[in-house]
């Protein structure tokens, strides 16, 4: 995996001019995959680098390196380099071009930066590759994750593409892919422009009216994930902003529960609020689930939703942190053999840090995968009512999967740390007006960037979901 993880991240192509101090790249697309095989920089003699893959051997297949200086090499420059790679690929190998395979790469490092020895490039051309390899998993002829949608347009993201894209370009490109078609979609990008504006409203203390007195009457019911406690709780900084927002909340804890029978508890804790609601001075209730407690809030609205649609209507809008609109990869993968008795063993700490027993019932793993809850969501996604749908969406670009618990797994699509993508997001088929709210971070939302603001400053997050509540309660008043 240490492999893998050196391998998330190939050369952009952006960066190269860095390469070539005369600046033109070349790169190739093999015709039936479109997919790049061969870049080179079009820079004078001592510093041409020609970079290519060697496609026969796919997912582990090199890189090679060539110096156009090398004399060995001198017939690509003079023919075109990518443009006659393949007939150079037997005599690159013969003589002993700069293969870089993944098992050479130091853990953490993206290649070609590597350590000694004899896969180390020329000094000259090894620097310039090392500063290339610090800029995002883009190897392309400057292009980036929007402008690749540009060149093929995707009507939808899926985990099946979200995987090709991993085997053959990395999981950080990838992921740039699936954020950049996030924000390509309409409702998304106009949202986006929203909250924009309004973090600098916030930022410059010229909102007209504050977000406590436009949420004024609203109560946000949360359903929190899974082992999530008040004494363990990865949701505190959001709720610290809410109170700091004065936007009045209450949490719901079902830590280690199934998606089935939380599912039930949490429709009868949102039966409760929907009444007080009907008949106090509440003006509706503002329901939010994180992780988990996402596909149960779903199914809890959906049932509610049933039995007594009017009551329903007292929910004025559906926010999801990170939401489990499809299981986890670590929950599949859990399944096998010997891990279905080590990760209960791995969880037992989490689960006293969270002051919970250290014995967990094996179908709450279950429930978590692929299946498990692509049978749940079966069961409520076309029951779903017709209201405002947010999703707090965490990509990973660039840096890959998080170096946690996916260190133990492999041959998945990029992720947040515990999904792949797209499975965070409210699935299109489901037809419901949902708008994503995307994030520069992992699973835990709170753990990164919104628009370049870092969340770990106090300040930042402040204005970051002052903005959004505020975007949130343009659209509720809107309806």
């Amino acid at each position: 995996m240490k492999a893998r993880r050196a391998w998330l991240a190939v050369l952009t192509t952006a960066s190269f001019a860095r390469l070539a101090v005369a600046g033109a790249q070349t790169a190739y697309y093999d015709v039936e995959s479109g997919l790049p095989r061969c870049v080179s920089s079009a820079a004078d003699a001592s510093d041409g680098v020609l970079l290519f893959w060697d496609e026969s051997i796919h997912f582990s297949r090199p890189i090679y390196a060539v110096s156009l200086s090398d004399p060995r090499f001198g017939g690509l420059r003079a023919n075109g380099g990518c443009s006659v790679w393949p007939s150079y690929l037997k005599a690159v190998k013969a003589n002993d071009g700069w293969m870089v395979p993944r098992s050479a790469l130091p853990s953490g490092a993206r290649p070609p930066v590597l350590a000694g020895g004899r896969y180390s490039l020329p000094e000259a051309v090894r620097v310039r590759l090392r500063d290339a390899a610090r800029g995002s998993n883009v190897f392309l002829q400057g292009v980036t994750g929007a402008q690749f949608l540009a060149r093929r347009p995707l009507a939808d993201f899926t985990r099946e593409q979200n995987r090709r894209y991993t085997h053959a370009f990395g999981a950080g490109y990838s992921a740039d892919i699936f954020k950049a078609w996030l924000e390509a979609q309409p409702r998304n990008a106009a949202f986006k422009v929203r909250i924009l504006e309004a973090i600098q409203r916030s930022q410059n203390r010229r909102l007209a009216v504050s977000t406590a007195t436009r949420l004024r009457g609203y109560t946000v019911l949360i359903n929190q994930g899974f082992l999530q406690t008040p004494r363990k709780n990865r949701l505190a900084p959001f709720l610290r902003e809410l109170s700091a927002l004065g936007i009045a909340h209450r949490v719901v804890f079902n830590p280690v529960g199934t998606i089935e029978a939380n599912t039930a508890a949490f429709a009868s804790e949102l039966e409760d609020e929907l009444r007080w609601s009907r008949h106090g001075p509440s003006r509706g209730v503002i329901v939010v689930g994180a992780s988990k407690g996402v596909p149960e809030m779903l199914g809890a609205i959906a049932s509610l939703h049933a039995r007594d649609p009017a009551l329903v209507r007292g929910i004025a809008a559906v926010v999801s942190l990170a939401g489990l609109f499809e299981g986890s990869y670590l929950a599949d993968w859990a399944q096998g053999f010997p891990q279905m008795i080590g990760v209960p063993l791995m969880l037992a700490g989490d689960l006293a840090d969270a002051g919970l027993p250290t014995t967990l019932n094996s179908a709450v793993i279950d429930g978590l995968t692929t299946e498990s809850v692509a049978r749940v969501t079966a069961g409520f996604s076309q029951r779903l009512p017709d209201l405002p749908y947010f999703n707090f969406v965490g990509v990973l670009t660039g840096a890959g999967v998080q170096a946690d618990l996916t260190s133990l797994t492999d041959g998945h699509g990029a992720d947040d740390g515990f999904v792949e993508y797209p499975g965070t997001t409210m699935p299109r088929a489901w037809n419901l007006h949902s708008t994503d709210i995307i994030f520069d971070s992992g699973h835990a939302i709170l753990d990164g960037f919104y628009a370049g603001r870092d969340l770990a400053r106090q300040d930042k997050r402040h204005w970051v979901f002052d903005g959004i509540f505020q975007a949130i309660a343009d659209e509720i008043g809107a309806r």
